[in-house]
Order: C-alpha cells, then structure tokens, then sequence
C-alpha cells in the first residue's frame, strides 16, 4: 500500500483496503499509509485514510506524526484538518 501512496493512488488504496490491507501497517521506516499520504500531501487519500480509522497519531521511527509531517511540509490544508 506504501507505495501506491507514494503514486497518489487513491482507486488502488481504496481496493487494497476493501480487500482486507491493514490500514496500520508500517513501513521500514516504521510510517504508516497515513503518514505517507501526509508526506505526499494528499488530502483526498490522508481524509479516506482517516475514514477508514487511521490512527493520526501514529509516528515512525523518528517520532513524527502526520500532523508534524503537514508542518513540516508547510501543508496548511493538512494542517487544519489534521487539527
């Protein structure tokens, strides 16, 4: 799922989850899908992610979260809807 993440792909993140991916599942940097997603500054796939019950406060290997990864980003959008 990573890396359709990575690709922006919504259809693709969307039958992988209907097909039982795990929402949580970490990369070797210990990311979530909804850290990616973050990082790629995706909305419409960080919104579906939360959706389908992504923990927003998941961080990776450095302690980072998607809240922290949109500041990082200056992703304002992702900001206030991580908020």
């Amino acid at each position: 799922m990573n890396f359709c993440l990575l690709q922006n792909q919504l259809v693709i993140v969307k039958y992988l989850i209907k097909m039982g991916a795990n929402i949580e599942a970490k990369s070797n940097y210990e990311s979530t899908p909804l850290i990616w997603a973050t990082i790629k500054g995706n909305i419409e796939v960080v919104k579906y992610l939360i959706s389908k019950g992504a923990n927003k406060e998941a961080a990776n290997k450095e302690g980072r979260t998607s809240l922290l990864e949109a500041s990082y980003n200056g992703n304002l959008e992702l900001i206030k809807y991580l908020i």
